[in-house]
């Protein structure tokens, strides 16, 4: 089944490439190596072509900041309001949807898979875009 990633999804996949990078710089002495996966002086004016950058370990190319990206999640104001169990927030009624991650043209301290926002469904913007995942049975 193929689905729209929720909040969770966005941020276990970000940081899993976030921290994999960290442990790389601190293994290796070279902090250089966060280019390879996240280069913010890639010579492109915009969004850089898909799979420009090298994979992080689970083979996924873009995952932050390239466009920030739709979830399934609907928005609400306090985490207190989601599910404790990981699900995406989709008993609202959905007037905003939950946007993660930053993009190109946003400082840095946006384009983190921490950084949450939301819009209407249906906007469209020159930064925000989507990602399928699929559920894989047990």
């Amino acid at each position: 089944m193929q689905r729209s990633p929720d909040g969770a999804d966005e941020l276990l996949l970000a940081h899993g490439a976030g921290s994999f990078i960290g442990e790389l710089d601190q293994l290796s002495g070279h902090p250089a190596l966060v280019p390879v996966f996240a280069d913010c002086d890639d010579g492109y004016a915009g969004t850089t072509p898909v799979g420009s950058k090298k994979p992080n370990p689970w083979g996924l190319c873009d995952i932050l900041g390239n466009v920030a990206a739709w979830t399934e999640d609907c928005y609400v104001d306090s985490y207190r309001k989601t599910p404790a169990d990981g699900n995406p927030n989709t008993s609202e009624s959905c007037t905003f949807r939950v946007v993660r991650g930053g993009s190109w043209s946003l400082n840095p301290p946006k384009a983190r898979a921490v950084d949450r926002d939301y819009f209407a469904p249906g906007t469209r913007l020159y930064n925000l875009g989507f990602r399928v995942a699929r559920t894989v049975p047990p």
